[in-house]
Formats: C-alpha cells, sequence, structure tokens
C-alpha cells in the first residue's frame, strides 16, 4: 500500500486516523502529534502496535486510502538480509 508523498504538509481534511478496532477518530496537527495520540489511545486500549513506525505507516495509508492515490508513493521495498 502506498505512504503520503508528503509527510511535511497536512493532508486534505487534516491529520487524522480511524483506529479501527474501537472506531474512534483522532485528530492532531501534525503527524508527529497524531502517531503520539494513536499511541496513547492503543496502548490504552491494549491495542498492537505501538512502535512508532509502523503507527506512522498505518495513519499513511489509511490517510492514501482515503484520499486516493495520487497522495500517496510507493512503499519502500522491505530489506531482506541473508545472515551475512
Amino acid at each position: 500500500m502506498p505512504l503520503l508523498k508528503d509527510t511535511r504538509t497536512a493532508p486534505p481534511g487534516g491529520w487524522r486516523y480511524t483506529q479501527p478496532q474501537t472506531v474512534l477518530e483522532m485528530k492532531a496537527g501534525s503527524l508527529g502529534e497524531l502517531i503520539a495520540t494513536v499511541i496513547r489511545h492503543r496502548s490504552y486500549k491494549g491495542i498492537a502496535p505501538l512502535d512508532p513506525t509502523e503507527v506512522s505507516t498505518e495513519i499513511q495509508r489509511q490517510i492514501v486510502e482515503r484520499l486516493g492515490a495520487e497522495f500517496g508513493r510507493p512503499e519502500p521495498a522491505a530489506r531482506i538480509t541473508h545472515g551475512d
């Protein structure tokens, strides 16, 4: 799934994310603030993941899904380790 092209500028409709399990919509003034808000909510409700990088990815995917592919960019390919 695509990530946001620009994470420094608020997307149309602002920085918002709906947690699927609780249907709570959270809003913030920046992506960083939204990540922190989502992590606090998930921690309180016992929902994983809590890792900021994973939460950021989920937020960006949801925003791109809501706004359309023109706001997205391909996700970087996963790094493959060969046990070197």
